[in-house]
Protein backbone atom coordinates (compact mmCIF):
# COMPACT_ATOMS: atom_id res chain seq x y z
CA UNK A 1 0.00 0.00 0.00
CA UNK A 2 1.11 3.55 -0.74
CA UNK A 3 0.04 7.00 0.36
CA UNK A 4 -0.39 9.75 -2.21
CA UNK A 5 -0.51 13.32 -0.87
CA UNK A 6 -1.48 16.37 -2.94
CA UNK A 7 -0.65 19.57 -1.02
CA UNK A 8 -2.26 22.77 -2.24
CA UNK A 9 -2.26 26.27 -0.84
CA UNK A 10 -5.80 25.84 0.51
CA UNK A 11 -6.57 22.12 0.75
CA UNK A 12 -4.66 18.85 0.81
CA UNK A 13 -5.87 15.51 -0.52
CA UNK A 14 -4.52 12.26 0.94
CA UNK A 15 -5.21 8.88 -0.60
CA UNK A 16 -4.33 5.31 0.25
CA UNK A 17 -3.95 2.84 -2.61
CA UNK A 18 -1.83 0.32 -4.46
CA UNK A 19 -0.40 -0.26 -7.92
CA UNK A 20 -1.55 -3.26 -9.96
CA UNK A 21 0.62 -3.43 -13.06
CA UNK A 22 0.11 -0.10 -14.78
CA UNK A 23 -3.10 0.68 -12.89
CA UNK A 24 -3.35 2.50 -9.58
CA UNK A 25 -6.33 1.72 -7.35
CA UNK A 26 -7.33 4.15 -4.60
CA UNK A 27 -8.93 2.46 -1.58
CA UNK A 28 -9.85 5.56 0.38
CA UNK A 29 -9.05 9.26 0.51
CA UNK A 30 -9.62 12.34 2.62
CA UNK A 31 -9.27 16.09 2.21
CA UNK A 32 -7.99 18.32 4.98
CA UNK A 33 -7.44 22.09 5.09
CA UNK A 34 -3.80 22.96 4.52
CA UNK A 35 -4.00 25.98 6.85
CA UNK A 36 -0.64 27.21 5.60
CA UNK A 37 -0.65 30.13 8.02
CA UNK A 38 -0.44 27.71 10.97
CA UNK A 39 2.96 26.53 9.75
CA UNK A 40 4.34 23.30 8.30
CA UNK A 41 4.63 21.36 11.54
CA UNK A 42 0.97 21.90 12.41
CA UNK A 43 0.06 20.72 8.91
CA UNK A 44 2.34 17.70 9.21
CA UNK A 45 0.76 16.61 12.49
CA UNK A 46 -2.75 16.88 11.02
CA UNK A 47 -1.68 14.96 7.91
CA UNK A 48 -0.24 12.11 10.00
CA UNK A 49 -3.47 11.95 12.00
CA UNK A 50 -5.51 11.76 8.77
CA UNK A 51 -3.21 9.05 7.38
CA UNK A 52 -3.55 6.95 10.54
CA UNK A 53 -7.32 7.37 10.26
CA UNK A 54 -7.32 6.05 6.67
CA UNK A 55 -5.15 3.06 7.64
CA UNK A 56 -7.43 2.26 10.56
CA UNK A 57 -10.48 2.35 8.27
CA UNK A 58 -8.76 -0.05 5.85
CA UNK A 59 -7.56 -2.23 8.74
CA UNK A 60 -3.89 -1.97 7.85
CA UNK A 61 -0.88 -0.96 9.90
CA UNK A 62 2.19 1.15 9.22
CA UNK A 63 4.06 -2.10 8.61
CA UNK A 64 1.86 -2.66 5.53
CA UNK A 65 2.91 0.67 4.03
CA UNK A 66 5.52 0.64 1.21
CA UNK A 67 6.01 4.33 0.52
CA UNK A 68 4.67 7.89 0.45
CA UNK A 69 4.53 10.16 -2.59
CA UNK A 70 3.98 13.90 -2.25
CA UNK A 71 2.96 16.51 -4.78
CA UNK A 72 3.34 20.02 -3.41
CA UNK A 73 2.78 23.47 -4.80
CA UNK A 74 6.26 24.57 -5.82
CA UNK A 75 9.02 25.29 -5.91
CA UNK A 76 10.31 22.22 -4.12
CA UNK A 77 13.83 20.80 -3.96
CA UNK A 78 13.31 17.21 -5.05
CA UNK A 79 16.83 16.05 -4.21
CA UNK A 80 16.81 17.49 -0.68
CA UNK A 81 13.14 16.75 -0.02
CA UNK A 82 12.34 20.28 1.11
CA UNK A 83 9.71 22.89 0.30
CA UNK A 84 11.14 26.08 -1.17
CA UNK A 85 7.83 27.91 -1.70
CA UNK A 86 7.83 31.63 -0.84
CA UNK A 87 4.45 32.41 -2.48
CA UNK A 88 1.53 30.12 -1.66
CA UNK A 89 2.97 28.52 1.50
CA UNK A 90 4.61 31.45 3.31
CA UNK A 91 6.68 30.38 6.28
CA UNK A 92 7.22 26.86 4.94
CA UNK A 93 10.58 27.65 3.35
CA UNK A 94 13.20 24.92 3.88
CA UNK A 95 10.75 22.62 5.65
CA UNK A 96 12.20 19.10 5.43
CA UNK A 97 8.92 17.39 4.68
CA UNK A 98 10.40 14.18 3.24
CA UNK A 99 12.51 13.54 6.33
CA UNK A 100 9.55 14.28 8.59
CA UNK A 101 7.34 11.66 6.95
CA UNK A 102 10.19 9.16 6.74
CA UNK A 103 10.97 9.52 10.45
CA UNK A 104 7.36 8.74 11.39
CA UNK A 105 6.46 6.00 8.89
CA UNK A 106 9.93 4.47 8.22
CA UNK A 107 9.26 4.05 4.47
CA UNK A 108 10.67 5.68 1.31
CA UNK A 109 9.24 9.15 0.63
CA UNK A 110 9.45 11.22 -2.57
CA UNK A 111 8.31 14.75 -3.39
CA UNK A 112 7.77 16.59 -6.67
CA UNK A 113 6.13 19.78 -7.89
CA UNK A 114 2.35 19.36 -7.73
CA UNK A 115 1.75 20.01 -11.44
CA UNK A 116 4.28 17.31 -12.39
CA UNK A 117 2.54 14.91 -10.02
CA UNK A 118 -0.90 15.73 -11.41
CA UNK A 119 0.40 15.05 -14.92
CA UNK A 120 1.82 11.69 -13.79
CA UNK A 121 -1.65 10.89 -12.46
CA UNK A 122 -3.33 11.91 -15.71
CA UNK A 123 -0.88 9.76 -17.68
CA UNK A 124 -1.61 6.76 -15.46
CA UNK A 125 -5.39 7.22 -15.36
CA UNK A 126 -5.72 7.58 -19.14
CA UNK A 127 -2.89 5.18 -20.06
CA UNK A 128 -1.06 7.83 -22.12
CA UNK A 129 2.43 6.43 -21.59
CA UNK A 130 3.27 6.52 -25.31
CA UNK A 131 2.00 10.05 -25.93
CA UNK A 132 3.61 13.48 -25.66
CA UNK A 133 1.37 15.32 -23.21
CA UNK A 134 1.28 18.84 -21.78
CA UNK A 135 -0.76 19.85 -18.75
CA UNK A 136 -1.76 23.47 -18.14
CA UNK A 137 -3.37 24.26 -14.79
CA UNK A 138 -5.26 27.57 -14.79
CA UNK A 139 -5.80 28.47 -11.15
CA UNK A 140 -4.62 31.30 -8.93
CA UNK A 141 -1.48 31.03 -11.03
CA UNK A 142 -0.57 28.89 -14.01
CA UNK A 143 1.29 25.62 -13.64
CA UNK A 144 2.59 23.76 -16.67
CA UNK A 145 4.15 20.32 -16.99
CA UNK A 146 5.18 18.28 -20.03
CA UNK A 147 5.62 14.54 -20.54
CA UNK A 148 7.78 13.40 -23.45
CA UNK A 149 9.08 10.04 -24.57
CA UNK A 150 7.98 8.29 -21.41
CA UNK A 151 9.15 10.78 -18.77
CA UNK A 152 8.54 14.23 -17.34
CA UNK A 153 10.44 17.17 -18.77
CA UNK A 154 12.73 18.44 -15.99
CA UNK A 155 15.45 21.04 -15.65
CA UNK A 156 18.07 19.05 -13.75
CA UNK A 157 17.87 21.69 -10.98
CA UNK A 158 15.60 22.10 -7.95
CA UNK A 159 13.38 24.39 -10.00
CA UNK A 160 10.37 23.28 -12.00
CA UNK A 161 10.12 24.61 -15.60
CA UNK A 162 8.02 27.74 -15.00
CA UNK A 163 6.55 28.04 -18.48
CA UNK A 164 3.62 30.01 -17.11
CA UNK A 165 6.02 32.93 -16.94
CA UNK A 166 6.80 33.05 -20.65
CA UNK A 167 6.16 36.63 -21.75
CA UNK A 168 3.10 37.18 -23.93
CA UNK A 169 2.94 40.99 -23.85
CA UNK A 170 5.74 43.27 -22.63
CA UNK A 171 3.18 45.99 -21.89
CA UNK A 172 1.07 43.65 -19.77
CA UNK A 173 0.56 43.78 -16.00
CA UNK A 174 3.41 43.30 -13.54
CA UNK A 175 3.94 39.82 -12.10
CA UNK A 176 5.60 38.72 -8.87
CA UNK A 177 8.22 36.98 -11.03
CA UNK A 178 9.64 40.44 -11.83
CA UNK A 179 8.48 40.67 -15.45
CA UNK A 180 5.46 42.17 -17.13
CA UNK A 181 2.88 40.48 -19.29
CA UNK A 182 3.77 36.87 -18.65
CA UNK A 183 1.13 34.21 -19.25
CA UNK A 184 0.33 33.93 -15.54
CA UNK A 185 -0.18 37.67 -15.07
CA UNK A 186 -2.55 37.76 -18.05
CA UNK A 187 -4.72 34.62 -18.12
CA UNK A 188 -4.55 32.86 -14.76
CA UNK A 189 -7.87 32.68 -12.91
CA UNK A 190 -6.69 35.43 -10.57
CA UNK A 191 -5.61 37.65 -13.46
CA UNK A 192 -8.87 37.16 -15.36
CA UNK A 193 -10.94 38.05 -12.29
CA UNK A 194 -8.81 41.18 -11.81
CA UNK A 195 -9.19 42.32 -15.42
CA UNK A 196 -12.95 41.69 -15.28
CA UNK A 197 -13.27 43.75 -12.10
CA UNK A 198 -11.22 46.58 -13.58
CA UNK A 199 -13.77 46.71 -16.42
CA UNK A 200 -16.66 46.95 -13.95
CA UNK A 201 -17.79 43.31 -13.83
CA UNK A 202 -18.08 41.40 -10.55
CA UNK A 203 -15.64 38.71 -11.68
CA UNK A 204 -14.78 36.62 -14.73
CA UNK A 205 -18.08 34.75 -14.41
CA UNK A 206 -19.89 38.07 -14.68
CA UNK A 207 -17.82 39.04 -17.70
CA UNK A 208 -18.56 35.69 -19.33
CA UNK A 209 -22.31 36.09 -18.87
CA UNK A 210 -22.18 39.54 -20.46
CA UNK A 211 -20.06 38.10 -23.27
CA UNK A 212 -22.82 35.58 -23.99
CA UNK A 213 -25.23 38.52 -24.24
CA UNK A 214 -22.89 40.20 -26.78
CA UNK A 215 -21.95 43.08 -24.49
CA UNK A 216 -19.42 45.05 -26.53
CA UNK A 217 -16.90 45.56 -23.73
CA UNK A 218 -17.15 41.95 -22.54
CA UNK A 219 -16.67 40.66 -26.10
CA UNK A 220 -13.53 42.80 -26.54
CA UNK A 221 -12.02 41.58 -23.26
CA UNK A 222 -12.85 37.95 -24.02
CA UNK A 223 -11.33 38.14 -27.48
CA UNK A 224 -8.15 39.59 -25.98
CA UNK A 225 -8.14 36.82 -23.36
CA UNK A 226 -8.50 34.11 -26.00
CA UNK A 227 -5.66 35.58 -28.09
CA UNK A 228 -3.35 35.76 -25.08
CA UNK A 229 -4.21 32.27 -23.85
CA UNK A 230 -3.78 30.88 -27.36
CA UNK A 231 -0.38 32.57 -27.64
CA UNK A 232 0.78 30.86 -24.46
CA UNK A 233 -0.45 27.47 -25.61
CA UNK A 234 1.14 28.00 -29.05
CA UNK A 235 4.51 28.55 -27.35
CA UNK A 236 4.15 25.27 -25.48
CA UNK A 237 3.11 23.38 -28.62
CA UNK A 238 5.96 24.90 -30.58
CA UNK A 239 8.54 23.60 -28.11
CA UNK A 240 7.07 20.28 -27.00
CA UNK A 241 4.93 19.13 -29.95
CA UNK A 242 2.35 17.63 -27.63
CA UNK A 243 -0.18 15.14 -28.94
CA UNK A 244 -2.50 15.97 -26.06
CA UNK A 245 -2.95 19.23 -24.13
CA UNK A 246 -4.75 18.76 -20.82
CA UNK A 247 -6.55 21.84 -19.49
CA UNK A 248 -7.16 21.92 -15.75
CA UNK A 249 -7.42 24.10 -12.68
CA UNK A 250 -10.33 26.03 -11.22
CA UNK A 251 -10.87 28.12 -14.34
CA UNK A 252 -11.22 25.03 -16.53
CA UNK A 253 -13.42 23.25 -14.00
CA UNK A 254 -16.03 25.87 -14.88
CA UNK A 255 -15.18 26.99 -18.41
CA UNK A 256 -13.51 24.00 -20.10
CA UNK A 257 -16.17 23.54 -22.78
CA UNK A 258 -15.98 27.20 -23.77
CA UNK A 259 -12.20 27.52 -23.82
CA UNK A 260 -11.46 24.17 -25.46
CA UNK A 261 -13.73 25.11 -28.36
CA UNK A 262 -12.80 28.77 -28.73
CA UNK A 263 -9.04 28.30 -28.37
CA UNK A 264 -8.94 26.01 -31.38
CA UNK A 265 -10.09 28.98 -33.44
CA UNK A 266 -7.22 31.14 -32.17
CA UNK A 267 -4.29 28.72 -32.28
CA UNK A 268 -2.69 28.44 -35.74
CA UNK A 269 -3.35 24.95 -37.06
CA UNK A 270 0.12 24.46 -38.51
CA UNK A 271 1.12 20.79 -38.50
CA UNK A 272 4.60 21.71 -39.71
CA UNK A 273 5.22 23.70 -36.52
CA UNK A 274 3.12 22.07 -33.82
CA UNK A 275 1.89 18.74 -35.14
CA UNK A 276 -1.63 17.50 -34.49
CA UNK A 277 -3.01 17.87 -30.97
CA UNK A 278 -6.27 17.59 -29.05
CA UNK A 279 -7.56 19.20 -25.86
CA UNK A 280 -8.81 17.08 -22.96
CA UNK A 281 -9.77 18.02 -19.41
CA UNK A 282 -8.32 16.80 -16.13
CA UNK A 283 -10.04 14.08 -14.14
CA UNK A 284 -12.43 15.46 -11.51
CA UNK A 285 -11.46 16.29 -7.96
CA UNK A 286 -8.01 15.43 -6.61
CA UNK A 287 -7.88 11.96 -8.18
CA UNK A 288 -4.99 12.67 -10.56
CA UNK A 289 -2.93 14.33 -7.80
CA UNK A 290 -3.30 11.32 -5.50
CA UNK A 291 -2.69 8.77 -8.26
CA UNK A 292 0.30 10.77 -9.51
CA UNK A 293 1.85 10.91 -6.04
CA UNK A 294 1.51 7.14 -5.68
CA UNK A 295 2.99 6.71 -9.17
CA UNK A 296 5.88 8.97 -8.16
CA UNK A 297 6.89 6.94 -5.11
CA UNK A 298 6.32 3.58 -6.81
CA UNK A 299 8.58 4.57 -9.71
CA UNK A 300 11.14 5.97 -7.28
CA UNK A 301 11.31 2.68 -5.37
CA UNK A 302 11.67 0.67 -8.58
CA UNK A 303 14.40 2.87 -10.10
Amino acid sequence: MYFGIDIGGTKTAIGLGYVDGVRTEIHSSIRIPTQAEAGPLAFFNRAVKAMDQLMQEQQITREDLKGIGIGCTGPVDVAKGIIMNPYTLPGWESFEIVDQFHDVFKVPVSIENDVDVILLGEIALSQMYHKNVSLIMFGTGIGISCYQQGSLHTTGSPYHPEMGHTIISESGPACYCGNRGCMESLVSGKALNASAQEAGFNDFEGLYQNYLESDEQAVAIMERTLRQMAAGIWNILLVFHSDIVILGGGLMDTFYDFFSEQLLQHIPQSVDFTGNFVFVRTHPGNLSGIVGAITLIQESIQS
